[in-house]
């Protein structure tokens, strides 16, 4: 006999993002401008998860997969801030931060249907090893395909 789970527990990457994101804007020191930006995701991150949430959305996998990308973002996009705040907030580490954080995203956008079938079925070695570690979906596919294109005999599980 199968047992049902409860799906709203993806609701929970919510509160891992927005607890990062706070981490994300007190090192090394709060900074307004920072806590602004941390209010306005959490917040819209925040309706999005009630919307959800009382829409019982998580029975969709769809939903549930897009939701948990996001999620991935979120958290992935407080790394790099802690990473900008953290090296002195340099202009050059912005910038480049943006660009790494923008050209992995639109990796992930541009192969979704990749992306989505590894969040709902992981069937590489290297995602799980990654997934272990807290890193984002879309990371972990970018470096998987890089791994791949450089070592044409990358195993796979």
């Amino acid at each position: 006999m199968e047992q049902k789970h409860d799906s709203r527990v993806i609701y929970f990457g919510f509160f891992i993002s927005s607890f990062f994101g706070l981490i994300s804007i007190l090192y090394p020191e709060p900074k307004q401008s920072w806590i602004t930006f941390w209010l306005v995701i959490v917040l819209i991150s925040g309706v999005w998860t009630l919307v959800g949430l009382i829409r019982r959305l998580d029975q969709s996998r769809y939903w549930k997969g897009i939701y948990t990308i996001v999620q991935f973002d979120l958290f992935s996009l407080f790394g790099f801030v802690i990473f900008y705040r953290g090296t002195g907030e340099e202009l050059w580490v912005g910038i480049l931060s943006i660009m790494i954080f923008v050209s992995l995203t639109w990796w992930a956008l541009k192969n979704r249907r990749l992306v989505l079938s590894e969040v709902f079925a992981p069937k590489r070695k290297i995602s799980f090893v990654l997934r272990l570690v807290g890193t984002g979906g879309e990371e972990e596919l970018w470096l998987d395909w890089c791994l791949e294109r450089l070592f044409p005999t990358w195993p796979r599980s």
